[in-house]
């Protein structure tokens, strides 16, 4: 939604209410008033910008909660299914604790089409369980020219 969009915002440092209002304006794609996984994610940077690195150190702080410089399959389930300002967070102090869901498929789609173990194997690929900040760029830069490849063929039909 558009009010924890602008939480994720104030988290890093976006707290000018007007250039807030500006990217979560451009994030929404369809105006639909909620920013769905794929608006967020091509969203995220603008190809043609200068600050394409800044604007994916970004991107990946807001789903690396623990600040390891890794994406593990529960920050990236978390903050896909529940935000990166939920009240329920990753207890990850104690690997004793029960996952925030349960493993494997989380039973559920998210707005693209995909589930959470979907996208997890497409951002790591190395396979080491965990998504590095070179994998996470590598994988908003593909789905951000297969985004821009998709609209242009609609254009063209």
């Amino acid at each position: 939604s558009h009010i924890e969009m602008r939480q994720v915002l104030a988290d890093v440092g976006i707290t000018n209410a007007e250039d807030a209002e500006m990217l979560i304006e451009s994030f929404d794609a369809d105006n639909s008033g909620s920013i769905e996984y794929s608006e967020f994610m091509a969203g995220c940077l603008d190809v043609a910008s200068d600050g394409v690195k800044d604007h994916l150190k970004v991107a990946f702080r807001i789903f690396d909660l623990d600040g390891s410089g890794s994406i593990s399959k529960d920050e990236l389930r978390q903050v896909l299914t529940q935000g990166a300002n939920s009240t329920t967070t990753l207890s990850l102090a104690r690997p004793s604790s029960p996952p925030l869901v349960p493993q494997g498929d989380v039973g559920g789609i998210l707005p693209d089409g995909k589930t959470v173990d979907e996208v997890m194997s497409e951002l790591d690929k190395d396979g080491k369980g965990g998504v590095t900040a070179q994998e996470f760029e590598a994988y908003i830069l593909a789905e951000h020219e297969k985004a821009g490849k998709d609209l242009h063929a609609q254009a063209a039909n």
